[in-house]
């Protein structure tokens, strides 16, 4: 509906090149990186580990973060994902090998409080950074751990429909299962507790995806100046999106 609404009087659809299928027309403008990198880049995002002593946890202390989203949204008709039972499984399998927090959208019910994440919103990104591990069943979250480092494995009905997600598990940050493959994700699970130099492995599977990314704001910037300018978008440079001009891009960008 939004699309069909809004799209004819845009100047310029910008999105992810993971959406370059979509061929939206000589509108559609693509750049090689993630709408999360805006504020996850290293450039903006420094990881603190201070955020440690908010969750009552020393720096050797391994946790792994639980999420749950509502789905109630219009676009979540129908969608399911981490279901009751299944959270129990995941308490069972995990808390006697490290800490457990559980962030939801829901209240949670009153056997599971005792691993409520009480922590302020704005530190979120860092607990996420900080975490062994994320099991969720949101997309926005599995994708910012794992532009983060953090292997992320979601189960929810959208699994192999998002591209972004589809692209991130490509280069094995973020791992997917539709709610039929729980025994799957519970073995990939335990795979993961098991690697040696987890932290170490994915670090590089991070700056891996950082390689091939471009920082896309300094990018965004100058394309709305182009435009502003009054350049066609189909002369705006897709393939130099890493040659954009420089900005100061240590700014301090935390969205909600």
């Amino acid at each position: 509906m939004y699309r069909w609404i809004a799209y004819p009087w845009t100047t310029a659809i910008v999105a992810p090149d993971c959406l370059a299928y979509e061929k939206l027309g000589r509108k559609h403008l693509t750049y090689p990186s993630y709408q999360k990198l805006f504020y996850l880049h290293p450039n903006r995002f420094t990881l603190d580990w201070n955020v440690l002593s908010d969750l009552g946890l020393h720096e050797n202390q391994p946790y792994v973060v639980v999420r749950l989203s509502a789905l109630n949204a219009h676009h979540d008709k129908h969608a399911a994902g981490l279901s009751r039972d299944i959270v129990g499984q995941v308490i069972q399998m995990l808390a006697n090998k490290l800490r457990v927090f559980i962030t939801s959208e829901n209240k949670l019910d009153k056997e599971y409080e005792q691993y409520h994440l009480a922590v302020s919103p704005e530190i979120i990104h860092h607990v996420l950074g900080c975490a062994e591990l994320l099991i969720a069943d949101s997309q926005t979250m599995t994708a910012e751990a794992a532009l983060l480092g953090t292997p992320a494995v979601r189960m929810n009905s959208f699994v192999g429909k998002i591209s972004y997600l589809s692209d991130l598990e490509k280069y094995g940050l973020a791992f997917g299962f539709t709610p039929d493959q729980t025994v799957d994700m519970f073995n990939k699970i335990e795979e993961l507790l098991l690697m040696q130099d987890r932290k170490q492995h994915f670090a590089q599977k991070r700056q891996h995806v950082l390689n091939e990314k471009i920082d896309p704001l300094p990018w965004f910037v100058r394309t709305i100046e182009l435009l502003g300018s009054g350049m066609h978008v189909s002369k705006i440079p897709r393939e130099n999106a890493r040659n954009a001009v420089p900005m100061d891009t240590k700014m301090n960008i935390c969205p909600q």
